[in-house]
């Protein structure tokens, strides 16, 4: 079975545990709100019977939803038939909502509970903000080393990788300067030039969120103080 699995098929993110809501990610962006759920009602009526769609608009979290069923089995069935289904050439990525939603929690008498437990949640990440690009370079100026309760931020559409693509970059950069411009950064691993394209390189760090500390401080970084390298996720 799908659920089963250690990972959503194309992520490195973990199955969360099956209930009557699914959260889908990758759906195209500048598709109407209107349209998405139509589409998304036409692909999974035929699981079983559907409560709400929620299609989600907000520059964070452009190209989600979230679809309820009736029943987790009916769930079940549809994040194993649709998982990866192209809509407009992008393949889903579904998972199970890391929450009951409140349709469900009002209906079987858990809505006081389930509101305690997402406003924990939200409490908690307020506790840990998103690390800023300031806040990395004083990190790196100050000498390095972890940095206690901050999450680096991720843009949302993007996957994430413990190895990093660059591009623009200019003919006067070298082994020698990328290797000292990324080295400073926790867990800088490796440096892959690509014979015969002086413009791109790709740096290999130990972990996902080392490399996004490093994407993160590097935003718009003007690599010989006038051309400004594209930095990236390589893709998997």
């Amino acid at each position: 079975m799908l659920f089963e699995e250690k990972v959503v098929p194309g992520t490195s993110i973990p199955f969360n545990s099956p209930n009557n809501t699914i959260y889908i990610q990758n759906l195209p962006e500048k598709m109407r709100k209107v349209d998405s759920e139509k589409i998304l009602y036409e692909l999974f009526e035929p699981y079983g019977n559907i409560v709400q769609i929620k299609v989600k608009r907000n520059i964070n979290m452009r190209g989600q939803a979230f679809i309820v069923f009736s029943s987790i089995d009916d769930a079940m069935k549809a994040v194993e038939g649709m998982q990866s289904y192209p809509v407009w050439f992008k393949p889903m990525r579904i998972n199970y909502a890391k929450f009951k939603s409140y349709i469900v929690s009002k209906s079987d008498g858990t809505f006081d509970q389930e509101y305690r437990k997402q406003l924990h949640h939200k409490q908690e990440k307020a506790r840990y903000p998103r690390a800023t690009r300031k806040q990395v370079m004083q990190q790196l100026i100050s000498g390095g080393g972890p940095m206690p309760n901050v999450i680096p931020h991720v843009p949302s559409g993007e996957m994430p990788n413990k190895v990093l693509f660059l591009q623009q970059l200019p003919p006067s950069v070298t082994e020698g300067s990328l290797r000292s411009l990324f080295q400073p950064f926790g867990g800088f691993r490796d440096i892959r030039l690509v014979p015969g394209k002086s413009d791109i390189a790709f740096i290999e760090f130990e972990t996902e969120m080392q490399a996004t500390m490093a994407k993160n401080a590097l935003l718009n970084y003007k690599i010989d103080g006038v051309n400004t390298v594209k930095i990236t996720y390589a893709r998997r």
